[in-house]
């Protein structure tokens, strides 16, 4: 019982278009030094964290988006971005940005309340 429970917490299996970005607890928290942990099965410190990210490339569609010319216009738009996190820098991002980066860097925010 106790094995089944250990092993259960000290094992991660990363899919397909993932990899995982370490958290030591004990160790000085995001692994940024080594690569990100790669596809399948691996064994880590039941006290360590593995977060996992999508790094195959994805889209961001926004739809009759309101914006003024140069001569004061107001023009709709369509708008599609396609964005792909960089797998060796990983680590970075989830240290600098967290897993809500699109969020905060890719999905505009209308903070100014215009």
């Amino acid at each position: 019982m106790y094995l089944i429970i250990f092993v259960s917490k000290s094992s991660i299996n990363i899919g397909y278009g993932e990899a995982g970005v370490l958290f030591k607890t004990f160790g000085g928290g995001v692994d940024t030094e080594n690569p990100p942990v790669g596809e399948g099965f691996h064994i880590i410190a039941p006290w360590n964290k593995v977060y996992v990210y999508n790094v195959k490339q994805q889209e961001v569609f926004e739809s009759k988006m309101q914006v003024l010319s140069s001569n004061g216009l107001e023009i709709s738009l369509d708008i599609s971005v396609l964005y792909q996190p960089k797998v060796s820098e990983l680590g970075l991002l989830h240290k600098t940005k967290g897993e809500n980066y699109l969020n905060i860097i890719i999905i505009p925010s209308n903070s100014c309340g215009c």
